[in-house]
């Protein structure tokens, strides 16, 4: 049976488990469930394996049942390796084995500890149905220019840097023609023709850095600035301090993140207002996210401190928590402490730049398994001090999404 989903649960949860599903497939979004779709006669771990490979989210039932069946942790292990979105609806006060925590750690969990289950399963089809929501985005439109993205390891010049150097050198050769000419014209006739030719090897070109700065985004293909709102995941551990301000409160067990309302589609500029109640304090973003948790193509964005109190601007992919994700990182004096930042995150032709009250503080070419739409994450890291306050967060658009 074609489906999206796959429920994971313990038998002692099959209750839950089942009105999990029900809920979803009432919101017409198909579930794959044990025993009900293992076919007669089909070996259970290839009826499994199968099953999470063809679904599109994974949603576990975690309880003291879940944390402690190895089947449910190696059904969560195959959802892990195939970069499956993995939503866990927590029905019990555990904390996760250490086999458990090495999948679930870093995902935001939706508890459903307290009555009625039946307004925690509205959330949870809520969060489905925006999880898949991102993959059926409409792409953009091709237009008769096409570019190729750089990848990670190489460089090249943007279109409008091309064009830059295309000017320069009409501007060169112009002024080249100026002193040449009259002189060509006053010099004795000789024999031997002379041929003046102005080569710029490549090689001794650099490549800068993007320098499309948020004030010349101002120009046409932007639309107008719009504030942008976010969901609390949980009002002991963020408060809404005000239209368009979002404060984290308390210290959450594990990363806990505000997902913004709308998905957002293409090259886009935010700006927000961050001030911190600790010097060691960070602002944490996540840019093209699945609206759960770190996925895979999603893009972190860092601004403060790392948990050594170390100052640190970085971008990273995908996650936090694996090696290998940072695609630049730079140690500075970026603290949040006792003065409000502007953070202005921009992603533009295939670059990602970071300013603070104005200023570059990072930059990078986007490698090509970054998405290119997604909701906008706030993140509240658990090892971080408490003490965050986004406000006046506003973005504008290029293209379809304005």
């Amino acid at each position: 049976m074609a489906h999206d989903v796959f429920i994971s649960h313990s038998k002692k949860d099959k209750t839950v488990a089942d009105a999990v599903c029900g809920t979803l497939e009432k919101q017409g979004i198909r579930c794959w469930i044990a025993p009900r779709d293992v076919s007669p006669g089909q070996s259970w771990p290839a009826a499994i394996v199968e099953a999470i490979s063809n679904s599109k989210v994974f949603v576990l039932v975690f309880s003291d049942g879940s944390n402690q069946s190895k089947q449910v942790v190696k059904e969560v292990g195959e959802a892990f390796d195939n970069g499956i979105p993995i939503v866990p609806l927590r029905i019990d006060d555990v904390k996760p084995s250490q086999e458990m925590g090495y999948y679930i750690k870093s995902i935001h969990w939706l508890d459903a500890m307290t009555p009625p289950m039946e307004s925690h399963l509205d959330k949870l089809a809520e969060s489905v149905e925006a999880l898949l929501s991102v993959g059926e985005e409409d792409p953009p439109q091709e237009t008769e220019i096409q570019v190729t993205l750089p990848s990670k390891k190489q460089k090249s010049f943007p279109v409008w840097a091309i064009g830059l150097i295309g000017l320069a050198s009409v501007i060169v050769l112009g002024v080249v023609g100026l002193w040449i000419v009259p002189r060509l014209n006053s010099a004795p006739s000789s024999p031997t023709s002379t041929t003046v030719a102005l080569v710029a090897d490549p090689s001794d070109i650099p490549n800068p850095e993007p320098t499309l700065s948020p004030e010349a985004s101002s120009e046409s293909g932007w639309s107008d600035w719009k504030t942008l709102s976010f969901n609390i995941p949980s009002e002991t551990l963020w408060r809404q301090s005000g239209e368009n301000s979002y404060t984290i409160i308390a210290n959450p067990s594990s990363d806990t993140i505000a997902w913004s309302d709308e998905i957002i589609t293409g090259d886009f500029i935010l700006t927000a207002e961050v001030t911190h109640a600790s010097r060691r304090g960070a602002a944490m973003f996540i840019v093209y996210g699945d609206g759960i948790g770190f996925s895979y193509g999603c893009l972190m964005v860092h601004y403060g401190s790392t948990t050594d109190g170390n100052g640190w601007a970085a971008f990273e992919a995908h996650s936090i928590y694996e090696d290998g994700n940072l695609l630049v990182g730079k140690f500075g004096d970026f603290y949040l402490y006792e003065a409000a930042r502007v953070i202005t995150i921009e992603i533009a032709g295939g670059e990602a730049n970071l300013y603070a009250d104005g200023q570059k503080v990072a930059s990078v070419f986007l490698p090509s398994e970054i998405n290119h739409a997604g909701r906008i994450g706030i993140v509240q890291h658990w090892e971080q001090p408490v003490g965050a306050t986004y406000s006046n967060i506003r973005i504008k658009t290029m293209g379809d999404d304005k």
